[in-house]
């Protein structure tokens, strides 16, 4: 999934997800799924936990993200897209996830509200004056 795809619940449904926990700082995703192509259903539990992206200043950006794959084609979603889809039934395209308190850890759903891209980077720089996004990021491409 792109950046800012639209995710909905019917989706993640028609995908095999069909339970999303939290308990304490660990957030569990159940879902059920067909072995190559056979009539047996298999269970698989998700535990989601912290990933880590270092930046190119130093620092680190932590979040919740999971990947899964169906019908051969992989996904990738933060903690926060997934249960904002889950609880309210989707997030529109062009939509990310905004942590309010700017804590990415801070993974509830009081702390999330679904911002567009602009908006987004306009409160980060808001709330973070001096930064600037063109120095985050290891440039791969040469």
């Amino acid at each position: 999934m792109g950046y800012a795809v639209e995710l909905t619940k019917e989706m993640l449904l028609e995908m095999g997800f069909y339970a999303l926990e939290k308990d304490g700082d660990i957030w569990t995703i159940r879902r059920y799924w067909y072995k190559n192509n056979s009539k047996k259903k298999y269970e698989h539990t998700i535990k989601v936990k912290p990933i880590t992206n270092k930046l190119k200043n130093g620092n680190e950006k932590k979040y919740r993200t999971l990947t899964w794959s169906y019908k051969n084609k992989a996904y990738s979603a933060t903690i926060g897209r997934f249960a904002m889809a889950w609880k309210f039934g989707s997030i529109p395209d062009g939509y990310v996830i905004d942590h309010i308190k700017n804590d990415s850890l801070l993974d509830n759903y009081d702390n999330w509200q679904p911002l567009t891209i602009k908006d987004n980077n306009r409160k980060r720089f808001e709330d973070n004056p001096g930064y600037t996004c063109f120095n985050q990021f290891k440039n791969t491409r040469r």
